[in-house]
Formats: structure tokens, C-alpha cells, sequence
């Protein structure tokens, strides 16, 4: 989420790309809330049943242990549930902070704020094309296409990709 008010901030976008940024980030957020809520309530239960009813292959008794340790961790361990988002955005920031680094190195000038954003619009890239065995091509392809559209040095962003992929592989 802030990857994406910095980027409709700070990257010279159309009206309507912001516009549309804006409207889908509303939605996935009052999707994602909804979702939450129901889980509380006892939404994932009800998807099993119906999934059993269908003859999904699911083990459902493993699946609702899953789901009775996630309920219980949003209702009574409210503390370490807000250590898990903290820890989570701790975790983002030192991402932004290797890529700032490494860009850095590779000689490039770039700013903390554009590295959340790349960091930022990178997850989402990763995510949408998550079906892409080892994402082989998708880093290297995504950060080279990002780093151009942000004005950056396409070339570099490819090396990012290579050097995150190497670490990965270490």
C-alpha cells in the first residue's frame, strides 16, 4: 500500500493512471478487509464445505486446522499478530534498502523512495506472473521493463534482477 501512494506521488503518471491506481487499490482493499472480516467469522469453513460438497480434493481436516490456528491468531494473540505486520514492513524496508544498495553500487542514482517503489510494483509483478516456474525471465524481464519506465537505466535493473536471483541461489 504505501509502495503505491508513493508511486502515484512520485512517478510522472496520467490523470487517468493515477485515477485508476487509486480505484483498484480502493477495491483490493475493501476485498481484502471483507475477507478478513469473514475469516473471523468463519468464512474459510463454509468455502470448505462447499468445496467438499463439490468433491474437491481437499484434506479437510488438515484445512480446518489451518484455519481454526489462523482465526485463533487474529482473535487472541493480538499482539503478536501486529509483531507478524511489523515485522512484515520491516522486512519490505531492508528489501527497499538492498535495492537502493545494490543500484547504488551498480553506479546509478537513485533514491530510497524509488527503491520502495520498485521493491513495491516488483511484488506485484512477482505475484501477477507467481505461475512462471522459478520466475525464470519474469525478474530480470520485470525489473528491466520497471526500471525504464521509471526513467531508470534498463540495463541496471537487469543486473538488480541478476544479483537478487544469484543471492537467492547462494
Amino acid at each position: 500500500l504505501l509502495g503505491t501512494i508513493l508511486a502515484i506521488v512520485y512517478l510522472p503518471l496520467s490523470s487517468s493512471i493515477k485515477y485508476s491506481i487509486i480505484i483498484t487499490t480502493v477495491i483490493l482493499f475493501v476485498l481484502v478487509s471483507f475477507l478478513v472480516y469473514r475469516e473471523c467469522k468463519g468464512f474459510s469453513g463454509l468455502l470448505l464445505k462447499f468445496a467438499n460438497k463439490f468433491k474437491v480434493n481437499l484434506s479437510i481436516e488438515k484445512a480446518k486446522e489451518v484455519v481454526e490456528f489462523v482465526r485463533d491468531f487474529y482473535l487472541n494473540k493480538k499482539k503478536k499478530f501486529l509483531l507478524s505486520i511489523l515485522l512484515n514492513i520491516w522486512g519490505r524496508l531492508l528489501g527497499a534498502f538492498e535495492i537502493y544498495i545494490i543500484v547504488s553500487l551498480l553506479g546509478a542514482n537513485i533514491d530510497f523512495i524509488s527503491a520502495m517503489i520498485i521493491s513495491s510494483v516488483f511484488s506485484m509483478i512477482s505475484a501477477a506472473f507467481s505461475f512462471v516456474p522459478n520466475q525464470v525471465g519474469v525478474q530480470e524481464g520485470g525489473q528491466f521493463l520497471l526500471f525504464t519506465l521509471m526513467g531508470l537505466s534498463g540495463p541496471v535493473g537487469f543486473s538488480l534482477a541478476v544479483i537478487k536471483r544469484t543471492r537467492k541461489l547462494a
